[in-house]
């Protein structure tokens, strides 16, 4: 019978067995070698080569994928690979307007952040990779993600976001004119807060504090789109686009088709086919649309001419036609005896049919200021407003394919120039909702730099530095 002690176990075990050579040993060795020197000799051909690749943290936007491997045009500071870009290494390609001081951080907590001007600190503008992250794939850049838009704008407290710049003239929801009636009740309250659209996103300012249109032209949408409207060539049925054409600028091979705002519009393409300025049934001559100053010559002249060339005409009464409307019936008056009684009289009537029935059916009643007598019609100007966002941008090409009144709804029964058709939030958001599909971050609409004040930047490359 054996009997096994700890002492005779022990004697079995060889304690130099490290002294041994073993196979898991020795290729453990040689690869603890080999490796480091595999990867130092890959990252040196690499840098023979001029190839950054490995030192990047991820593919850069579209735009500046042709520097992709060159680390050192846009990393500026020093030669480490760690070195983030300056502000300086933007503004050597794009100089474009400064962003202006953010806001304390008060203001990203919802709380309304202390002036620098009291608090006695100024705010450092954010750098421009603040909000434009590069090394995020192939991405646009200048598409902002909501969160750098929110956390220093979302604040709408009075006194807690920057105040913006003023609107150009003409632009923008105006300030109540005095001819404007009491405003329609928005179902918005004035926002505090504004977040990711569409649902933290208040109602646009037009429609949320009930502005009316402050044009001065009469017109009503549901009578011109009547079916049975008379045009020139009888019934017939004018769309949207008959009237409202967008200001196309054209496609080229690099650029495609833009169309912005709608175009203004105007009497001579939109209006003179229908809404005639003849005078008179007998001379095939309208007036000027915008020469009001030189009506009464104009007519005077041009009904000389015609007793001129046709003496017999005087004896013979006028028989209504198309020409001048069916709707501004005038008065039969006695035959007249003279050329230049005839001349007369017919001018001054015609001067009053257009002033005070033609051109007042669209722009409202005329006045005479040379003490009675007959000077020719005056009007306010028409006051066509032609952008009520202009913190705002909106592009009509990628929305042609849908009925204008899919959007404008109630165009079709406004009877009222102060009617202000403008869509809805709620309508915007049948497509650009993110679980719709169509974007609806903060940049489709509103954009920061206004590059028409951008300065030019002075060349500091060759092509050989992109190779």
């Amino acid at each position: 019978m054996r009997t096994r002690t700890a002492k005779t176990l022990a004697q079995r075990i060889d304690l130099n067995y490290f002294k041994h050579p073993h196979g898991m040993r020795r290729w453990r060795g040689l690869l603890s070698l080999a490796v480091p020197a595999v990867a130092l000799l890959w990252l040196g051909a690499l840098a023979a080569a001029g190839n950054r690749t490995v030192y990047s943290s991820g593919p850069v936007s579209d735009a500046h994928a042709f520097v992709e491997a060159k680390c050192e045009v846009c990393h500026t500071r020093d030669a480490s690979f760690r070195a983030h870009v300056t502000e300086q290494g933007c503004l050597t390609c794009h100089d474009a307007p400064s962003h202006p001081p953010s806001p304390p951080a008060a203001a990203t907590a919802g709380q309304a952040p202390a002036s620098s001007t009291a608090t006695g600190q100024a705010h450092q503008a954010p750098d421009c990779a603040t909000c434009h992250r590069e090394h995020q794939g192939r991405v646009q850049l200048a598409a902002t993600a909501d969160k750098f838009c929110i956390d220093c704008h979302g604040d709408l407290t009075p006194g807690a976001e920057l105040a913006p710049a003023s609107p150009p003239p003409g632009t923008g929801p105006p300030a109540p004119p005095p001819h404007r009636a009491s405003p329609r009740p928005g179902p918005w309250a004035v926002p505090r807060r504004v977040g990711a659209f569409p649902a933290d996103h208040p109602e646009f300012a037009v429609l949320r504090e009930g502005y009316d249109d402050p044009g001065h032209l009469r017109f009503n949408h549901e009578v011109h789109n009547n079916p049975a409207l008379r045009g020139p060539a009888g019934p017939e049925k004018l769309e949207c686009t008959t009237c409202h054409r967008p200001e196309i600028s054209r496609a080229s091979s690099q650029r495609r088709m833009s169309t912005g705002l709608m175009a203004s519009i105007n009497y001579e393409q939109q209006c003179a086919r229908c809404h005639t300025l003849f005078f008179d049934e007998r001379i095939d001559l309208e007036v000027p649309h915008e020469e009001f100053r030189q009506l009464k010559p104009l007519v005077t002249k041009a009904l000389s001419d015609f007793i001129r060339a046709n003496p017999g005409a005087m004896m013979q009464p006028e028989v209504p036609g198309r020409r001048i409307p069916l709707n501004f019936p005038r008065e039969p008056e006695p035959l007249a005896r003279t050329a230049e009684e005839w001349v007369t009289r017919r001018a001054d009537r015609a001067g009053r049919l257009l002033s005070e029935r033609i051109c007042a059916y669209c722009h409202g009643p005329s006045f005479h200021t040379d003490g009675g007598e007959y000077s020719g019609p005056q009007f306010e100007p028409t006051n066509m407003h032609t952008q009520w966002m202009p913190r705002a941008r909106f592009d009509h090409a990628p929305h042609l394919m849908v009925e204008c009144a899919s959007c404008h709804t109630g165009a079709e029964k406004s009877r009222e120039t102060s009617d202000v058709l403008m869509p809805a939030v709620a309508t915007c958001a049948t497509c650009h909702e993110p679980s719709k599909g169509a974007s609806a971050r903060c940049v489709e609409c509103h954009g920061y730099h206004d590059w028409t004040k951008a300065q030019p930047v002075k060349p500091r490359f060759k092509l050989t530095d992109f190779q």
